[in-house]
This record gives structure tokens, C-alpha cells and sequence, in this order.
């Protein structure tokens, strides 16, 4: 495995203050290795070879800042910083304040962990630099305040730390970070893989072997075998936050890219039965279910109606006319599953054996509509997915049965909630 070149840090432009209030925008030296797990009880410092991390305690000060809040706050100011243009950061007026602004949850004794990360952080000397370049001091240490204070209200970026930030951020999703607040470990992977994937296209993948990766990530004295353990845990917990992304971890490293999206086909209208149903909630239908029909068993397997492939076109047409009725039929596409087709679940209307519809991109084209049963296992009977493909699609429904069931027997009634149900499919070559 090669290792992949970084790519070029993302200047920030005037969209950045306007931005959505879904990003989070980090500096790239933040994004490119571990910050402290656990206080170090020293001077810390960390060097991944494109970018280097310094935290120097005062003398006679606190620890050195470490573990999720550190993350979480450097986050905030440096976002904040961006969007005000503005070298001095407001913190509010308490840890209730920081925490509500960050946008976690915590209790009292989690607001006291905040408070003494951030007050450690504040009495602490932080430097970064890039490719080689000077040490920047994050904070003017000239904007401490004389005597001690319990709670400071503001923070103020040192102007060259600030400068080079507008040049040098990364856009994360701010609802994956509070997803993920509670593992230190996986907002690093987190803000890895969305560094690792600034700028590149569709398709393309980055790939890091597994001694940069634990140079850069890895604890002192730790083992391979136990760095890998835990950061591929990190990675299955982005994994399963991050619908956006794909992932493959083998004996070389760890492999990242953009999650392929199902294109928009041209399908020719005549002789197919073609009709699009969008994966938004609002445009799918659910009517009644109609009496169960008997279905024959031949040789142990079941023996699907003739009708059964016909049920989806008509549940589509059904849903086109009435969307605004009840949940009746969904699409699940890659960004929900990881696979690379739409998987179809439906209703049961009186079909004894739960099956469910796989076809190639968002459109519900019969003529290339393959049918699996999912009991008493995953099997083809109708239509035709290429091995590697049904093995994929299998792992998924093995790890969505609970799901699948569910909506099969009306018990689900929201796509909300399947939407929030759904599982990827375990990323390939993960031990």
C-alpha cells in the first residue's frame, strides 16, 4: 500500500462566515494526528511529518489539556474565529455556555471536566506548524489575565496563528463531531478521514499504511497489534456516524474514500416499466395490506407468486400517486446501506416469505429488479446480482434483519425511523 500524498489544505474565503451552520471548520494540523488522550503530566509534543503539535505547561501551572473537551473546544475557537473574523473568541459566560455552544449534553460533573480542560488549555503554550514551517503559537499569551480567574470569558488567537488558519481549515459535519464527542479517538479519525478526502473526486481513494498511521495517532509504548485494535474501533464508530464515506482496513492500512451515490440513469421509456420513487420520507405511500395468499414451498425453498415482481412496480406507481398516505414501500440508497445498489424494503401484503428488491440506482426498473428472500437465508429468486455484489447485499441484510422484519410487518410506520435504524454494511477487510 502506497501511501497517499496529503492534500492541499483548503483556503478559507468569504463563503466560510456564511457557511451552513452544519460545518465545522478545524485548522488542517489539528486534523492530521492525535492530541493527548490523557493529560501527560509534561510538556507534550507530537510530529506526523507534514504538520507538528506542541503543548508546553506553565511552570507551576495545571496538566496539559487532553481527551475529548480538547478537541471539542479547539474545534469551537478555531470555527469561531473563522466565521466572526475576529482574533478574540468569546466563551461565554459559564461551562453551561461552552458546552451549549459546542453542542453536547453533559452534566454537572461533565461541566466541571470541561471547565479545567479549557482552563488548562488557556494557561497552556499550544504551537503548530505546517510541512517543516515555524512554530505558531495558537494563543497571544499576552491576553492572559494577570490574576486567576475562575472563568474566562474570551480567548485571543495569536495574529499569526489566525492569519494562517483563513489558509488552512478542514469542513467536518458539526452533527457527526457531537456524534462521536465521547471517543477522543474517533473525532481523530474523524478529522483525518475528512482531511485525508479534502479536494479529491468521487472515486478516487486515499490510503495511509499503518506505521503512519500509529506515528501519528498511536500511544507511547503501544503495541501494533493494540494500535490497530483501537483505532479500527475508531474507525467503525465514524464509520457508522459518517454516511458519506467508505472504508477498508487490511493487513497494509487503512483505505478512505467518498461514498459512491447511485447516478441518475437515462432510462428509455417503451417496452420497461420504469417509475422513480425518491428516498424522502413525504414521497412514499403505505396502503392497507390485503389478505395473505398461500405461497407453495417446493423442495424446502419457497416459491415466490408470480406476482412478486410485478408487487414493486405497483407499490411505485401507488406511492407516485399517493404520497402523502402512509409509509408503504422505501429505497435505501448507498449513502444509508454502503452498497453500491438501492436496496427496495416493502410491506408484506400478504406474501408469507420476507424478501426485498435490489436494484442498480434509484429508479424501480422491473426488467432489472433482482428479488432475495432473507430466510430461512439469503438467496436469489429472481434476477441476478454478481457475486461479489451478493455477498455485499447479504452482509447487509444479515446486519439489517431486525430492520427488515420490522418494516415487513407494518411495525415500522415512519421512514424516520428506518432511516435511523439502517446499518452499513460492515466495511470489507475489517478483522
Amino acid at each position: 500500500m502506497n501511501q497517499s500524498a496529503y492534500p492541499r489544505p483548503r483556503p478559507a474565503d468569504s463563503a466560510i462566515s456564511s457557511s451552513g451552520e452544519h460545518l465545522l471548520w478545524y485548522h488542517t494540523a489539528f486534523c492530521q494526528m492525535a492530541l493527548p488522550l490523557h493529560a501527560p503530566g509534561g510538556d507534550w509534543r507530537r510530529d506526523g511529518g507534514t504538520a507538528a503539535i506542541r503543548i508546553a505547561r506553565t511552570v507551576g501551572g495545571p496538566d496539559a489539556p487532553s481527551g475529548s473537551f480538547l478537541r471539542l473546544i479547539l474545534m469551537h475557537v478555531c470555527d469561531t474565529a473563522l466565521r466572526t473574523r475576529s482574533p478574540v473568541v468569546d466563551m461565554g459566560q459559564s461551562a453551561a455556555t461552552l458546552a451549549a455552544a459546542i453542542g453536547v449534553e453533559i452534566d454537572e460533573q461533565g461541566l466541571g471536566e470541561l471547565a479545567n480542560e479549557f482552563a488548562r488549555l488557556a494557561s497552556a503554550k499550544v504551537t503548530v506548524s505546517l510541512d517543516g514551517g515555524p512554530l505558531l503559537a495558537v494563543f497571544d499569551a499576552r491576553s492572559n489575565p494577570r490574576a486567576a480567574t475562575k472563568w474566562r470569558r474570551s480567548v485571543r488567537l495569536n495574529a499569526r496563528f489566525q492569519a494562517n488558519l483563513a489558509g488552512h481549515t478542514v469542513p467536518l459535519d458539526r452533527r457527526i463531531v457531537n456524534a462521536l464527542a465521547a471517543s477522543p479517538t474517533a473525532l481523530d479519525a474523524y478529522a483525518w478521514i475528512r482531511h485525508s478526502l479534502a479536494g479529491m473526486p468521487t472515486g478516487a481513494v486515499a490510503s495511509t499504511p499503518w506505521e503512519d498511521l500509529q506515528r501519528r495517532f498511536g500511544e507511547p509504548d503501544q503495541d501494533g497489534a493494540t494500535f490497530k485494535s483501537a483505532f479500527e474501533d475508531a474507525l467503525r464508530r465514524v464509520f457508522a456516524a459518517d454516511l458519506s464515506i467508505s472504508i477498508a482496513a487490511d493487513d497494509e492500512g487503512v483505505s478512505v474514500r467518498h461514498a459512491t451515490p447511485e447516478g441518475d440513469e437515462n432510462v428509455q421509456e417503451g417496452s420497461r416499466t420504469t417509475t422513480r420513487v425518491q428516498s424522502h420520507e413525504a414521497e412514499h405511500a403505505d396502503l392497507p395490506l390485503g389478505p395473505p395468499t398461500p405461497e407453495p414451498v417446493r423442495d424446502g425453498q419457497p416459491e415466490l407468486s408470480t406476482d412478486s415482481r410485478s408487487k414493486y412496480s405497483d407499490r411505485a406507481s401507488a406511492s407516485a400517486a399517493d404520497g402523502r398516505d402512509r409509509l408503504r414501500m422505501i429505497s435505501l440508497r448507498s449513502n444509508l446501506t454502503g452498497l453500491p445498489p438501492v436496496v427496495w424494503l416493502r410491506r408484506a401484503d400478504g406474501d408469507r416469505h420476507i424478501v426485498i428488491g435490489v436494484t442498480p440506482n434509484a429508479y424501480l426498473d422491473v426488467d432489472r429488479l433482482t428479488i432475495l428472500t432473507v430466510e430461512p437465508i439469503v438467496m436469489q429468486v429472481s434476477g441476478g446480482l454478481p457475486e461479489p455484489v451478493f455477498e455485499r447485499v447479504s452482509a447487509w441484510v444479515m446486519a439489517n434483519r431486525d430492520l427488515i422484519d420490522d418494516f415487513w410487518d407494518g411495525r415500522i410506520g415512519a421512514a424516520e425511523e428506518v432511516f435511523r435504524r439502517v446499518r452499513k454494511v460492515p466495511a470489507v477487510g475489517w478483522r
